[in-house]
């Protein structure tokens, strides 16, 4: 059983070694590609007044990319992000609580660096940094205060707001830039306006297709 199952092994990493070996050359047009991309993404700040962190939940979306060169691309991506949170605050000598849906609908534009092949598996390293823009939507779905005459507490950030920002990137891909079908792992941070602050840390994986 240990043989056959180291054997599978071998034969497995012959396969992989070989497909990356077979994969075409850098050709001299750049390489459009699309693809999707899942993963779990973290909000930190206050996206309602003393709101404190969002938390994580599931991202989606999609992306196209172009390889100018054979390590240098740059990488278009949209995504969607919700959660439901709850959190208790006070404000001017009273408490309320607060359930709250949050969406982000957010645009990314990257420029990556490809930084080689890692010896023995074929994996090539990138880091990447650019802007994004997101659309930021918050709807207070239920709240109780323990006064039932007071104020409603201020918002810091209102209902589907636009806000840039900038991030970077760093992660693994199969094959490289130009190989016309691969795969991928990629890390983000993402800093998401001034006032307030938000910062956004991704994990994310995904797929693409060339042309």
């Amino acid at each position: 059983m240990r043989r056959t199952t180291g054997r599978a092994a071998a034969l497995m990493a012959a396969v992989i070694a070989s497909a990356a070996c077979a994969a075409p050359a850098p050709a001299a047009a750049a390489l459009f590609s699309v693809g999707g991309r899942i993963g779990i993404a973290n909000y930190s700040g206050d996206v309602l007044y003393k709101s404190g962190d969002v938390g994580d939940d599931l991202v989606i979306g999609a992306h196209a990319q172009i390889a100018l060169l054979p390590k240098i691309a740059l990488e278009g991506a949209a995504e969607y992000f919700a959660t439901t949170f709850e959190y208790d605050a006070s404000f001017e000598g009273f408490t309320f609580s607060r359930e709250v849906d949050f969406r982000d609908i957010a645009l990314y534009a990257t420029a990556k660096v490809s930084l080689g092949l890692l010896p023995v598996v074929p994996l090539h390293p990138y880091v990447g940094v650019g802007p994004d823009l997101h659309i930021l939507s918050t709807e207070v779905v239920r709240e109780t205060f323990d006064d039932p005459a007071a104020d409603e507490p201020p918002e810091k950030i209102l209902e589907d707001a636009s806000r840039g920002g900038f991030h970077v990137v760093a992660g693994l891909d199969a094959g490289g830039f130009l190989v016309p079908i691969g795969v991928f792992v990629e890390g983000r941070y993402s800093r998401i306006g001034s006032d307030p602050k938000i910062s956004t840390t991704s994990a994310l994986a995904g797929f693409r297709f060339g042309f």
